[in-house]
């Protein structure tokens, strides 16, 4: 169940960055048979909008051997296809290539890019868009032509996250699978953040720590509004030692814990600690805390600065 709530938060950050770009939604078992058709239709309208013409689904792939924590018979993905003028292609490139780099930094992930070329492939725009988005690139051979950005687990073994093709018998259009495995994506994360996940991330974001009878009630409604504003919470109610109840919130890998006393009610502070970056607890009033974890607990693939394109 946590890793299925993790995934949907996943899939929702993706989901809303697309949408923001401009990609429209649409379903195909086979999505590249799929895409073919969506842009015939396209072509048929009377007055079809100009270009570029993008769209984007999430799709189910039977993955690639692996091993260990990584290891995912079937993985979910989200595929983005744009269609675009010739002249138009290079700018769609270096957007595409931001997206897949933009993706890996909010998940804090070591990344770099890998240029394949088959045979003797033109890959000329391949490498004029990475030059001019400004990523470095390694080239390498193999059998299909397309750049893929690679993670790195704690083995320094190097993982594909993302891929971009360029497909130039289809009028110009560019397949960026954005996310190749979002199955693989969480286990780089967990191995590498051992086990705590970013708060926008977290299952569980907000463990609240009652100490005294008198704070129960009160808990329980700071607990309803937190949930009402979107915000995954629980209470540990129990009567152990405040420390067992800290050690546990840590175990159970829940991104903040917050201590509710009844000397701290009185005056609307909370003692709340970041896990597991604070060693201490930091007194601060509900009206900050709140205005932390809306901060906290978003996730944007904002542009960077040299993403005149987007």
């Amino acid at each position: 169940p946590q890793g299925i709530a993790c995934k949907k938060v996943l899939e929702g950050v993706i989901k809303a960055e697309q949408l923001q770009k401009g990609y429209k939604e649409f379903f195909c078992a086979d999505p590249l048979h799929g895409a073919k058709s969506l842009f015939n239709i396209y072509k048929a309208q009377k007055k079809p909008k100009a270009l570029p013409y993008r769209f984007c689904q999430d799709m189910v792939r039977e993955n690639d051997d692996s091993e260990g924590l990584f290891q995912v018979r079937h993985s979910s993905s989200s595929v983005q296809y744009t269609y675009t003028e010739p002249s138009k292609i290079q700018q769609e490139l270096i957007s595409s290539l931001h997206f897949m780099k933009q993706m890996a930094n909010i998940l804090n992930i070591e990344s770099s890019f890998l240029l394949l070329q088959r045979g003797k492939d033109d890959v000329s725009s391949l490498v004029s868009a990475l030059k001019s988005a400004g990523y470095p690139f390694e080239i390498r051979r193999s059998d299909a032509t397309q750049i893929e950005l690679h993670a790195f687990d704690q083995r320094l073994r190097s993982w594909p996250i993302s891929k971009l093709t360029l497909m130039y018998e289809q009028d110009s259009c560019i397949e960026c699978v954005a996310v190749l495995s979002y199955e693989r994506l969480l286990a780089i994360m967990l191995e590498k953040e051992e086990g705590f996940l970013p708060f926008w991330l977290a299952p569980l974001q907000i463990r609240l720590l009652p100490v005294e009878q008198e704070t129960m009630r009160w808990s329980e409604e700071f607990a309803k509004k937190l949930t009402l504003d979107g915000f995954r919470v629980d209470i540990d109610m129990r009567s152990t030692p405040l420390g067992e109840r800290m050690y546990q919130a840590s175990l159970q890998k829940a991104a903040c814990a917050v201590v509710i006393g009844k000397k701290e009610l009185g005056k609307q502070e909370l003692r709340v600690r970041f896990l597991p970056q604070s060693a201490e607890s930091t007194s601060m009033s509900v009206t900050q805390f709140i205005e932390k974890i809306r901060v906290e607990g978003k996730a944007t693939l904002e542009s960077e600065s040299r993403d005149s394109s987007s």
